[in-house]
């Protein structure tokens, strides 16, 4: 049995919640010559429940849905609904869905303590997002990417990583995108082979 679901605007103690070394894993996995799975984020699936039976099949590092960043620090109510978690969910990366620094800033000081790492949606490519300015509508703005990384790591004190498509036109931008954010402070960058227009059916 799993333990109780608990919000984190709920009275849980803090010094449950013990963060676990992503990048240790990371280089772990390396040192042993094999991969690290990772479930990545899944719209409306990734809760904690899917979470914990990922894990229960040996996955290494689970991440949340996407959660959008204006709601999640405007809105107890919207923190209760988007984000439960317990100290079994570890170790675990809150994927965030933000258009500005201080929104993913914000989010990430304040889901710091139950985080072991936040990451930055820049590749969801749904036409709701792009007219939103959120997911893979930033790949058009990598200044701000490299601001909002800076934000993140600076107020919530985790790693941050960023997640990506490439470039349909040049795939040139997509190196230089990886390589300012890792010059920004970015703990590793998860690239998605397809670019925003592609189907999902498309070859990788």
């Amino acid at each position: 049995k799993f333990p109780i679901f608990l919000s984190i605007d709920s009275n849980s103690r803090m010094s449950e919640y013990t963060q676990s070394s992503i990048l240790k894993l990371f280089e772990q996995a390396n040192k042993e010559d094999r991969p690290l799975k990772i479930a990545a984020p899944m719209v409306r699936f990734s809760k904690l429940p899917f979470r914990h039976v990922v894990r229960s099949w040996g996955c290494d590092v689970v991440y949340t849905p996407m959660i959008m960043a204006n709601s999640f620090i405007a809105s107890s109510k919207a923190r209760d609904v988007e984000f439960t978690t317990n100290p079994l969910d570890r170790p675990v990366v809150i994927q965030f869905g933000a258009k500005s620094d201080v929104e993913f800033g914000a989010a990430a000081e304040l889901i710091s303590t139950y985080a072991d790492a936040v990451d930055l949606n820049c590749g969801c490519p749904q036409r709701w997002a792009m007219q939103e300015g959120v997911g893979a509508a930033l790949l058009r703005q990598p200044e701000l990417v490299r601001c909002m990384v800076r934000a993140a790591r600076e107020r919530g004190q985790v790693p941050v990583s960023v997640k990506i498509r490439v470039d349909g036109s040049d795939v040139r931008r997509t190196v230089d995108l990886v390589r300012s954010v890792e010059a920004m402070g970015a703990a590793w960058v998860t690239v998605h082979g397809r670019h925003a227009a592609a189907r999902p059916s498309a070859p990788v």
